[in-house]
């Protein structure tokens, strides 16, 4: 009886297996692969970064993002990768910069400190000095902040001797700066302006650019609203970004990159031999590959779901059961003629339909109209149209039909009349978001361990700094970078 052909099953040797595309796991690859390991990126997929309906394609979640040089650890990374340069190219400032709309106000939350104060003055003639005065506290806070992250210090802290570490660092950046530390580690920085509707728009601002549930931590408001002043951005027209150039330094270097957004590479098994990871096999292929150490950048669930029974044990249940699901992104895309833009309108705006309501506030953004590509082309931009996408937080148990009727009301008032313009409407389901973590964190970030259950690996994702946002995937990135180059030893630097 004649039997099927099996190829023989070729292993693959390299020294870190990164598991996951986030930003996270990319950054700690090209540093890696720089610094002379041989790397793997495994990218499995997950959450995209689009949404395609009607042949239209509509961004997934916000899509704001904080000036490079307001991120110093991140712009240290990228630099000693050779990718400063090209990712502040790929990044657009928000012109004008961002709207905060309420219901008596509207202020632009311009960079320029001149332009922001003309601003207060004309909205809030009695009080602009005193809220003058509460942004530029804020906007040190997140100098403090930055110089404190430049400095990398260990985050989250993984016992006693990190803690004192990390409470050292943020002495240092503290007489470095000459700032008070208890604008990190003590009251919110928005504490003068409490009351203020606009300490609650930027409250809620801080909630779309971080990742963990529950209010704001002094420094996590400092390192989300607080760079925001200094001025948003938006991804450039046609570019592929930060995470692009990161797996494009991988492949450069001798490294390999397997699996993409658009077509990912699943996992099918991840071996584990006496606490440690060793190998991973992927659909479609009998090779399997090996490596002496790991980052992980996917959610932590999705790699325990392909581990073997024995390589389940208390530590990983643990790890599991402390991360629970948070709010969840309500979205609403319009596909408009570009006649629906009213003067005035610009690329993004928080809005909130009560002056000090933080619950219930609307992210819109306006971006060129895109139209699903077809397999293996980019996407086509149709011209004379735009994309309006607005965004609010639903929470646990919250109301859906509640949060769409307020992403309506919300698009009604900052594009009126915009029925008659319209070509399609999108509404996806509500999208995974925020995280809950039930044991508070030091300064208020939340997040797992950056140790994984296994002697050999680390965490890169989301799910270490959630409080940070993009900036805490790429902070992890590098700190897992740095165990992962102690764990293997030196080797030098091509």
């Amino acid at each position: 009886m004649a039997t099927a052909f099996k190829p023989p099953v070729t292993q693959r040797v390299y020294d870190v297996c990164v598991l996951g595309g986030g930003v996270g796991g990319a950054a700690a690859g090209a540093l890696l692969s720089r610094r002379g390991f041989r790397v793997l990126l495994i990218d499995p997929g997950g959450a995209s970064p689009t949404v395609a309906d009607g042949g239209w394609l509509f961004p997934a979640g916000p899509r704001l993002r904080p000036a490079l040089r307001a991120l110093p650890a991140a712009e240290a990374l990228l630099t000693d990768l050779g990718l400063a340069t090209d990712t502040a190219r790929s990044l657009e400032p928000l012109h004008p910069a961002l709207q905060v709309l309420l219901p008596r106000h509207r202020l632009e939350l311009a960079p320029d400190a001149a332009a922001l104060g003309r601003g207060l003055h004309r909205e809030w003639p009695a009080e602009a000095a005193a809220l003058g005065a509460g942004l530029a506290r804020l906007a040190t806070a997140a100098e403090l902040g930055g110089a404190l992250l430049k400095g990398a210090p260990p985050l989250p802290p993984a016992g006693l001797l990190d803690r004192w570490t990390l409470q050292r660092a943020i002495g240092r950046a503290a007489a470095d700066t000459g700032i008070d530390r208890a604008l990190l580690t003590g009251p919110s920085p928005l504490a003068p302006l409490d009351g203020s509707p606009l300490a609650s728009a930027l409250t809620a601002l801080a909630g779309f650019l971080g990742r963990l549930d529950g209010p704001p931590s002094a420094f996590a408001l400092a390192r989300l609203a607080g760079v925001a002043l200094g001025g948003l951005h938006h991804p450039a027209a046609g570019s592929g970004g930060m995470e692009e150039g990161l797996r494009r330094r991988i492949s450069e270097t001798r490294g390999e990159v397997l699996g993409s957004p658009a077509e990912p590479a699943r996992i099918e098994a991840i071996g584990v031999d006496r606490g440690r990871l060793t190998t991973v096999r992927v659909a479609g292929t009998s090779d399997s590959w090996l490596a002496r150490a790991f980052v992980i950048a996917a959610p932590l669930a999705s790699v325990a779901d392909r581990l073997p029974a024995e390589g389940r044990d208390g530590r990983l249940a643990r790890a599991l059961a402390a991360v629970r699901p948070g709010a969840r992104l309500a979205a609403r895309h319009l596909l408009l003629r570009a006649d629906a833009r009213p003067p005035g309108l610009g690329d993004a705006a928080l809005i909130l339909e009560a002056d000090g309501a933080v619950a219930g506030a609307v992210l819109l953004e306006l971006a060129p109209a895109r139209r699903e590509p077809r397999r293996g082309a980019p996407p086509e931009a149709v011209a004379g149209h735009l994309a309006a996408s607005a965004y609010t937080l639903l929470p646990p148990g919250g109301d859906e039909e509640a949060a769409r009727a307020r992403l309506g009301r919300a698009l009604d008032a900052a594009l009126p009349f915009h029925g008659r313009h319209l070509v399609h409407r999108a509404e996806p389901p509500p999208a995974a978001h925020h995280l809950r973590f039930e044991q508070a964190a030091p300064l208020g970030l939340g997040g797992l361990p950056l140790r994984a259950p296994w002697k050999n690996a680390w965490l890169a994702s989301g799910e270490v700094l959630p409080g940070l946002g993009l900036e805490g995937e790429l902070f992890a990135g590098l700190q897992a970078a740095a165990h992962v180059a102690g764990l293997l030893g030196a080797k030098g630097r091509r």
